[in-house]
């Protein structure tokens, strides 16, 4: 007896209805998103429309149009101008060649005189400094591209308690000296002048280079001076102030000039020099003094009414017949101290300011009182820094310059006394000049030692 087949499983007709319900709401489902994705994003909103804006005349084009039209150039052109490159373009191999080192002195100098004159580049003792020269004169250690040396050449340098003139023989030694080791970017200047006399006497009408050709034109030209302790001074005067600004103390230093004037006189020529740094070398730098000053009308007629009167005709009567036996107490005096000095060797004598005053306090003559003179007014020391000030603020920093900066040597007697109130006022003074510092050498003896561990 055959049996029949078994009957298949109800669970697999199921499980295959259940997959084809499935897969027909998935189409369902798909095709109902897509239709409505296809209707957001590509039929889109209805279209929004913004007033139209009201009406603008057109301007007609003018009649005649210039057109210009530019060939263009070809690619082969342009081809053969790259190929056509600079040979300083084009990469060669690595040669070895010798090149100056960072620390070695090198410049590029724009020009002589006026104008850029040494360009640096880095500046400072940090970077490469093109032109910076590195100075050092008698121990102050400053640094600069454009320098002037100034020198007093009155007789107050040459005094024995400050070494006499072999003192100013070793000043003019070490100027030479410091010149001839500027960078050859370097720009340089020399002036001497008198704290007795207003005569300032400049070395270049402009900075100059240090070239060697220069410095042995400043020694010929610095030798001459103060070699004759009979004719001493700054060897000449050919540079007064010529930038005066519109102030009361400036019209006395261009217009006025007394002896007492002559320091505040050389300042403004200084500024005058356009330079970053100066050294001035003198015995004492008494800082914004008094001025002399021409007396005012009504001063003027005071002393007018005094001059007649008989107060002043008797002073001037003693004063008249007392000079002449004065004035040969002094001479012979005078001439025998320089004999005795002649024996030992010494040059003669020479005085601060050289005076028949100075001369008989010396000696110890007494000099007859003089009849007071014109000379006795004066503008006050707070008014000559107030126009300094201005210089500064007219000149340097409302046109962007640098103030110099301002070094003093002071050479002083060994046993010279500098009380408080002094190295105030130069501190004072020199604060307005980039904060410059003050160095005292005192005697022969530390010169020659500042000069000798320089060279």
């Amino acid at each position: 007896m055959i049996s029949a087949p078994p009957k298949k499983s109800s669970f697999s007709k199921n499980l295959i209805r259940v997959i084809v319900i499935s897969a027909v709401a998935h189409v369902v489902l798909l095709v109902l998103f897509g239709s409505w994705t296809v209707y957001q994003y590509v039929a889109g909103n209805e279209a929004q429309f913004d007033e139209p804006p009201p009406d603008i005349e057109e301007v007609p084009p003018p009649e005649n149009v210039e057109v210009t039209i530019q060939k263009q150039r070809s690619q082969d052109t342009q081809q053969r101008e790259i190929r056509m490159q600079p040979v300083a373009n084009i990469a060669v191999p690595e040669l070895q060649m010798e090149t100056p080192d960072m620390a070695d002195n090198f410049s590029v100098t724009a020009g002589v005189g006026g104008g850029l004159g040494g360009m640096s580049l880095g500046g400072g003792l940090g970077g490469v400094g093109l032109g910076v020269s590195q100075i050092n004169v008698f121990g102050l250690r400053d640094e600069g591209e454009r320098i002037l040396f100034v020198v007093d050449a009155g007789g107050n340098m040459m005094t024995d308690d400050r070494g006499g003139m072999n003192t100013y023989n070793a000043v003019k030694e070490e100027l030479v000296r410091i010149a001839g080791t500027l960078a050859p970017g370097s720009l340089f200047n020399v002036m001497t002048y008198d704290s007795f006399r207003p005569h300032i006497n400049r070395f270049s009408p402009d900075l100059i280079p240090a070239t060697p050709e220069n410095v042995n034109r400043l020694r010929e030209w610095i030798e001459p001076i103060n070699s004759n302790p009979s004719n001493f001074g700054p060897g000449g005067n050919n540079v007064s102030p010529n930038n005066i600004i519109d102030h009361p103390v400036g019209d006395i230093i261009a217009n006025h000039g007394h002896r007492s004037n002559s320091r505040m006189r050389m300042l403004n020529v200084v500024l005058e020099q356009d330079v970053d740094l100066v050294y001035l070398i003198t015995d004492r730098w008494p800082g914004f003094t008094n001025l002399r000053r021409p007396p005012t009308e009504r001063e003027r007629q005071e002393w007018q009414r005094y001059r007649e009167s008989d107060e002043f005709k008797r002073a001037s009567e003693r004063f008249n017949a007392a000079m002449p036996r004065v004035r040969e107490q002094v001479e012979a005096a005078e001439k025998r101290d320089n004999e005795q000095r002649a024996r030992r060797g010494l040059p003669p004598r020479v005085f601060a300011s050289g005076t028949l005053r100075a001369k008989a306090n010396h000696y110890g003559i007494a000099m007859p009182s003089s009849p007071a003179s014109d000379n006795r007014y004066h503008e006050p020391g707070r008014n000559v820094e107030e126009y300094f000030r201005q210089v500064i603020l007219q000149e340097y920093r409302r046109k962007g310059r640098t103030v110099p900066r301002i070094n003093m040597i002071q050479l002083l007697a060994e046993d010279a006394q500098v009380n408080r109130d002094e190295i105030n006022s130069i501190r004072n003074s020199l604060r307005h000049f980039r904060n410059g510092r003050v160095r005292e050498v005192r005697g022969l003896a530390a010169i020659r030692s500042h000069v000798e561990s320089d060279s």
